[in-house]
């Protein structure tokens, strides 16, 4: 195991060699800036991706450990998939304990690419962090993929919940929408225990039946990522000089990120489709100044 270990960090340095161009390192007087991006540190983060660039061979992950979120400094990060990333898909069976570590279950160990992540996956990732705040994988391993096996429900879905009806769910999966329908049997897990409790915004996960319609009836909803403070108005402002933000009912202002989902009939959309007049509602965690909430960093924005 050392000598994998010991391997996989040599492979990375020499991708790292290829990455940033030798150049970059070869003159010691120039500032900072010249020499391109750093390495700064090794660490370990676990997260829920929340979109992936499969041109540019990356993708984003919402940190849901506190204490990896305060030593990365972000809880939103940009990791590079990299020739020399080693992947491990894992899976947890249904009686597997809520916070057992499933880190060695069986999951075969490969080479990674970016067509191997989905959004909504549980990750775990090792690997450098940059001086510009991106993540170098050196290992990833998906801990959210059901393993299939006797007695088991398939793992259906997993994404961001868009649209609630009385006993039914939208969820935006890998860019499309499928309907999750809500018995009295089905179980709910997470930051959310109960179906009263979920929320637009919500990223979660979803085991059940696939029906011939192409709906799921649900076994199960976690509640992995909690979409937070949810705020409905009409848009009456909107700039795009510096960073991206709207105003919402003339006194909320509405912060976008890169990672920002923009959602409209369970299609994803940008921000140059939001327009002054439209009504929209915003998920994200609030900023509250003596009580009132004055502006909300938005996770999603469904219109």
């Amino acid at each position: 195991m050392h000598r994998k270990f010991t391997a996989a960090i040599l492979a990375a340095v020499l991708a790292l060699a290829l990455v940033f161009p030798a150049a970059a390192f070869a003159d010691k007087g120039k500032n900072a800036k010249s020499r391109g991006p750093q390495v700064r540190e090794k660490l370990t983060v676990e997260g829920i991706v929340t979109s992936v660039n499969n041109g540019g061979g990356a993708f984003t992950i919402q940190v849901t450990n506190p204490g990896h979120a305060q030593r990365a400094g972000s809880t939103t990060l940009l990791v590079l998939v990299q020739q020399a990333t080693e992947l491990q898909l894992t899976g947890r069976r249904d009686d597997d304990e809520e916070d057992g570590d499933d880190d060695d279950n069986g999951g075969a160990r490969r080479r990674a690419s970016i067509a191997d992540i989905r959004v909504g996956d549980r990750v775990k990732l090792e690997g450098f962090r940059l001086d510009d705040g991106r993540i170098l994988a050196l290992r990833l391993q998906i801990k959210n993929r059901t393993v299939a096996g006797p007695g088991q429900f398939e793992f259906a879905a997993s994404g961001v919940v868009t649209t609630k009806g009385a006993n039914s769910l939208v969820i935006l999966a890998n860019g499309t929408p499928r309907a999750i329908l809500i018995t009295p049997s089905t179980e709910f897990r997470g930051q959310r225990n109960w179906f009263g409790a979920v929320q637009a915004g919500d990223f979660v996960m979803v085991q059940g039946t696939v029906n011939s319609d192409g709906s799921i009836a649900a076994r199960r909803v976690e509640t992995t990522l909690s979409g937070g403070t949810t705020i409905s108005g009409q848009i009456t402002s909107k700039s795009a000089v510096g960073s991206l933000f709207l105003i919402l009912n003339n006194s909320i202002a509405v912060n976008m990120a890169g990672d920002t989902q923009v959602i409209s009939f369970g299609q994803i959309r940008s921000f140059h489709d939001l327009r002054v007049g439209q009504t929209i509602t915003v998920t994200g965690s609030p900023i509250v100044i003596g009580g009132v909430t004055v502006a909300i960093n938005a996770r999603t924005i469904i219109f």
